[in-house]
């Protein structure tokens, strides 16, 4: 596994994905179907950055077209 450590949030992310998020989870506590609720996309750039192109997720090395 590739080793990846926790970086700093964008700035932005708290507004443009976190609450976001958190709003669609309170109107839908249980979605069945996640289309469309591609908020992180917004810090997406971000993210690629801070890690050097690694998912923090699940520690692979991710393309970027």
């Amino acid at each position: 596994m590739i080793p990846v450590r926790l970086q700093p949030e964008p700035d932005d992310f708290e507004a443009k994905v976190r609450q976001k998020g958190l709003d669609f989870l309170n109107k839908f506590p249980h979605p069945k179907n996640w289309n469309n609720r591609d908020y992180w996309r917004h810090s997406l750039d971000d993210l690629y950055r801070v890690y050097g192109r690694t998912c923090a997720y699940s520690a692979q090395w991710i393309p970027r077209n």
